[in-house]
């Protein structure tokens, strides 16, 4: 069995920003699927996934693939940018 190159952690964040900035994320409202994050780094989803659910500039949020609905991620910065971005229409 091939074992997954070994990939740095900011590797991860900087393909999952870039990957989100270009808008490939999953509708409604979901993130970049570990799956394309992985596929940039030549490596599989399991090790995407566990090394980011342990950082925390990154968090696991559900979308929906075209499989139906799947966790995906979005990078913690773009999460405040939202967050703040709902909370300032919703006190209109």
């Amino acid at each position: 069995m091939a074992r997954n190159p070994p990939v740095p952690d900011d590797e991860i964040v900087r393909t999952l920003k870039r990957l989100y900035r270009a808008g490939e994320c999953d509708s409604a409202d979901g993130g970049v699927p570990s799956c394309a994050i992985a596929e940039e780094l030549g490596v599989t989803n399991s090790p995407i996934n566990r090394r980011l659910k342990h950082d925390d500039r990154a968090r696991s949020v559900w979308g929906i693939g075209p499989n139906g609905p799947r966790p995906s991620w979005i990078p913690l910065v773009e999460c405040e940018r939202a967050s703040a971005t709902s909370h300032a229409e919703g006190d209109l």
